[in-house]
């Protein structure tokens, strides 16, 4: 999972760097196309459309039989329970698709994610460093220190919380750019990037541990090593506006991506 997310995190680098200087919506119709152009072929390959093609007979069938009878209130519920059974009956043919789409997809808008879900930290403002322990740890304090880059100020000493076994500084940026805050920990250094910027670029708010699930979730950056007293490293980055549990951008992706599907449908022989 490691050599996967690296992988990914050099390719969305390169190709949101080409479009970094155009306007948000321009880059995620870019995206979006690109995007439509990976699913096209999977919904080719794994869409039944003869299937598909008898449940919406049975609509049209149902539709048809409301229309011509609909004096008669028993043929007037049987049309209508067709058409509901069929219409479920052909979202059902959509499953498998949806199933197989969804494994590139998946990792994919988790780094998209990581790009367009938060808003970058600016010169002036704050924001908080935190390093939490494994549970194995004892919970005494650690003795830690922090090497935060030109650009960047630890505003307060390493505050304890042994019921979380956590360490947290609070952070200044100071000017904008790039950067790595070293936690060094018996003589062992934990690097987290911090980005000062209002362009689109790559935020991490988390540096997880090595499970598949973290790296999965959380692939901006490189995983924590295996001999790591570390569980994670967090930053607080402000997270831009979501709707019913959906990121903004998602949401802007999709939508742009509809056209895109409907002018390239037809080349893949896709058909609704």
């Amino acid at each position: 999972m490691e050599t996967f997310n690296a992988l990914l995190r050099s390719a969305f680098d390169a190709l949101l760097g080409v479009l970094a200087g155009l306007p948000e919506w321009v880059a995620l119709a870019v995206l979006a196309m690109l995007v439509t152009l990976l699913i096209l072929p999977v919904i080719r390959w794994t869409f039944n459309h003869s299937l598909a093609e008898r449940f919406k007979r049975g609509i049209y069938s149902g539709l048809f039989e409301i229309r011509l009878f609909n004096d008669r209130l028993g043929a007037t519920f049987r049309g209508l329970f067709d058409v509901l059974r069929s219409t479920v009956a052909y979202m059902g043919a959509w499953l498998l698709p949806l199933v197989v789409m969804s494994i590139p997809m998946l990792p994919i808008f988790a780094h998209l994610h990581f790009h367009y879900g938060y808003s970058g930290l600016e010169p002036g403002s704050s924001t908080v460093l935190k390093a939490e322990f494994a549970a194995d740890r004892e919970a005494a304090k650690p003795e830690v220190s922090i090497v935060a880059p030109a650009g960047l100020s630890v505003d307060t000493p390493a505050l304890w919380i042994p019921a979380q076994r956590e360490l947290s500084w609070r952070l200044s940026a100071v000017e904008p750019g790039d950067y790595v805050v070293e936690i060094e920990i018996d003589g062992e250094r934990y690097d987290k990037t911090v980005v000062v910027s209002e362009g689109s670029a790559r935020r991490s708010p988390l540096r997880p541990a090595r499970g598949f699930l973290d790296q999965l979730i959380y692939p901006a950056e490189p995983p924590l090593p295996a001999a790591s007293p570390l569980a994670k490293i967090t930053l607080d980055y402000p997270e831009r506006s979501s709707f019913l549990f959906v990121p903004g951008w998602c949401w802007l992706l999709i939508a742009l991506s509809i056209p895109f599907f409907l002018l390239f449908k037809g080349w893949f022989g896709v058909e609704l």
